[in-house]
Order: structure tokens, then sequence, then C-alpha cells
């Protein structure tokens, strides 16, 4: 009650192109974080950056009086931290890209980086995002991306675009041609901007995101699905169910989003335009309710 009454909706009255990274419902997130028997659960954490602290916990605090019966006078606590998405920007303005690394390090003993011995690392992400859709990446898009942002020639994207251990695709979906991927530069080739790792991915797996040895998101395997002492498959298959008809109707959205991780003298220089030609042949945008009942249908 309290989360679907009052945090969901006051994070995304904040920001609501976040709305594939709040849980709809947290029924959901109960149903996405459980383990194999419903006994483990492995909960993740939420930002919100410090420029929307004093917002949200207003917004919080309201909707603790007009939506929850025992709401009145209640009071919010919160803390910083260093996480994914601790400032937000227009990528093409000086002044703001400045301002948003000022404020992402603010807390940090800026003495310490002129240390001539270490060298650090700040990741800069950048997001396509279109109300009412799930953005998703082009899987023969990748090519052009490495090229655009790593500020290669063809040959050493094309090496950098080659599955193998530097490289890997992420499939989105099952659906071959919609894809991420993960890469750490070979050392090899020419490279105009010095990153040390990219990800391109789609703020939607979200929803049943769950990191368990391998595998990154809520699984069962051939030999659960066939023990009757656990059911089976179908209690499992219904829980995923449950959390694809909550994000329909908490018309749950997602982003596309490409990571890239930078030496933090070069954190204003990357990440700072994405050409509108390349965005066109980058992304496809597909209506929120049609991408999760597709994944609905999907095994």
């Amino acid at each position: 009650m309290f989360y679907d009454r009052v945090i969901r909706p006051a994070a995304l009255e904040i920001n609501a192109q976040q709305s594939a990274d709040w849980p709809p419902t947290a029924e959901a997130e109960g149903i996405r974080s459980s383990g194999k028997n419903r006994t483990a659960y492995s909960y993740t954490r939420r930002s919100i950056r410090r420029a929307d602290l004093h917002d949200f916990g207003n917004l919080v605090l309201q909707k603790c009086e007009e939506n929850l019966p025992f709401g009145k006078g209640a009071f919010f606590g919160h803390q910083f931290r260093g996480t994914k998405g601790c400032t937000f920007h227009d990528p093409t303005d000086d002044h703001a890209s400045a301002s948003s690394l000022d404020d992402c390090l603010q807390d940090l003993d800026l003495e310490s980086f002129a240390d001539p011995n270490m060298v650090w690392f700040v990741d800069v992400g950048i997001e396509l995002y279109s109300p009412g859709h799930v953005v998703l990446w082009r899987r023969d898009s990748h090519f052009n991306l490495i090229q655009h942002f790593l500020g290669t020639d063809e040959r050493t994207a094309a090496r950098n675009s080659t599955p193998g251990t530097c490289y890997v695709v992420d499939t989105t979906a099952h659906i071959t041609h919609l894809a991420g991927f993960r890469l750490r530069p070979t050392k090899v080739g020419k490279f105009a901007h010095k990153v040390a790792y990219v990800q391109a991915y789609v703020t939607e797996k979200s929803l049943t995101y769950r990191p368990e040895g391998k595998y990154h998101a809520k699984h069962i395997s051939v030999l659960q699905a066939l023990q009757k002492s656990s059911g089976g498959a179908i209690p499992f298959l219904m829980d995923i169910d449950k959390l694809y008809d909550a994000a329909i109707s908490a018309e749950m959205t997602g982003s596309a989003r490409i990571e890239l991780r930078v030496n933090i003298t070069h954190a204003q220089q990357d990440l700072r335009g994405f050409p509108d030609d390349l965005i066109a042949s980058s992304i496809v945008c597909v209506p929120q309710k049609d991408y999760w009942c597709i994944s609905t249908l999907l095994p």
C-alpha cells in the first residue's frame, strides 16, 4: 500500500521518464525479487537525485496525508548515495554538464584525484525516452554507435563489434533484431576517447532483473519446471504474467540507455551529443502496452 499509493506516484511526479526504474506495484517487486522457492528475496534500491530530494520528500508527505489512513504526521528520511542517476542534465548544455559533474563529486575529497598513481573513472550515460513507449536498441546499430561514441575508424569499430570476449550482445525479449550490448574496448585500434567500458541497454529490464549466478533475470530451469513437488512451471509463469499485467496497468515505459565508463578528466567531453540520424537508425519505439503484451506471449 505504501509503495503503490505514495512512493511510486511521488517518484514519477518528479520524473515520469523513470517509469521503468520503479516497479509497477509492491506485489510485482515481491515476485521479481523472490528466489526459486519464493523464500529468499533479493531487493534492489532506488535513488533520488540530490536536486529532487526536497520536492520528493514533500510529495511523499502529501501523498501519505491523502492516500493512507495512517499517514498523518508522517516523516521521511533519506541518505545520499553515489549511484546511477545521481545527476541529470541536458547533454548539449555546457553549464549544465559542468554543474552536474560538480554536484556528483561535491561530497568527495577532490585532492585525492591528484595522486598520479591513481586513476579515477566515472560512468556517463544518455537516455532516449518517448512518453508512452518502450524504446529499444536495434541490433544492427551497434557498429555505428561504437564508431560514433568511441571516436574510432571503421576498422576499429568492426573489431569491437564482433562477438567475443570483449563484445557481448544482449538480445531483447528473444527478438534477434533488437538488442543492446556490453563492450570492453580492445587495446588495438584508434580511439578518440579513452573509454574503459560501454553498455547499451533498455531500462525495462528492471521489471524482472534479479542477479543469481550466471543469470541476470528471473529464470527457471528445465528440471525445476518438471518437478511436481514445486508445482512445475505453472506458478513461475503465472507470477511472470502478473508482472507484465502490472506493467501494463501502471503504464510502465522504458528508455534506451547507453553508458560509457571514462576517465574522470574526460567526463564532460563524452556523450555530449547524439545526432538525429544516428538516433533514427538506432532505436525502435514500441507502445508500452504492445511491448508488455508481446513479452507475455514469449517463452
